[in-house]
């Protein structure tokens, strides 16, 4: 997904990378979803087709940061994901979350909390959801999170057609 340079301030973070190839992979293990709302995930995704999906944090005493990309059959199912998703950031905000602009990534809609301390980027590009998010323990720099969407933009734009 993005080389750890390619994310400001996580240059020297731990990495764990998890990649699946089926929907109710997505939904157990990236999801970690019980098993009924496994099923139903699953279903969900499987009727966007679903094809693979990319999960990567990266660790700091600072903080976390992640990138997420799911590969689905079509561009409106991956833009109708990408309104889900964003939907899904404002709530596990909670109160005070507030959205911004992001006029360097085409499509993209951010979201941050109250404190600023937690912010996610949500786009699309061709058939591909993809999500970039931070938490720090210190006030996050969201320019930071807004080059990070730039470049995996720029890195996945040849398979996500």
């Amino acid at each position: 997904m993005l080389p750890r340079l390619s994310f400001p301030g996580f240059e020297n973070s731990t990495l764990r990378l998890r990649a699946v190839g089926s929907p109710a992979a997505w939904a157990r293990e990236i999801l970690q979803r019980a098993p009924a709302g496994e099923r139903v995930e699953s279903a969900r995704l499987r009727e966007e087709r679903f094809s693979e999906g990319v999960f990567e944090t990266l660790r700091t005493k600072q903080g976390t940061a992640v990138s997420v990309a799911e590969l689905l059959g079509t561009h409106a199912g991956a833009e109708q994901e990408a309104a889900a998703k964003l939907s899904d950031e404002v709530k596990a905000l909670g109160p005070g979350a507030h959205r911004f602009e992001v006029p360097v990534v085409s499509g993209a809609a951010g979201v941050g909390s109250a404190g600023a301390d937690r912010s996610a980027i949500v786009f699309t590009s061709g058939r591909c959801v993809l999500r970039v998010g931070s938490a720090r323990k210190s006030s996050a720099s969201r320019s930071a999170l807004v080059l990070a969407a730039q470049r995996l933009a720029r890195r996945v734009v040849q398979s996500c057609r």
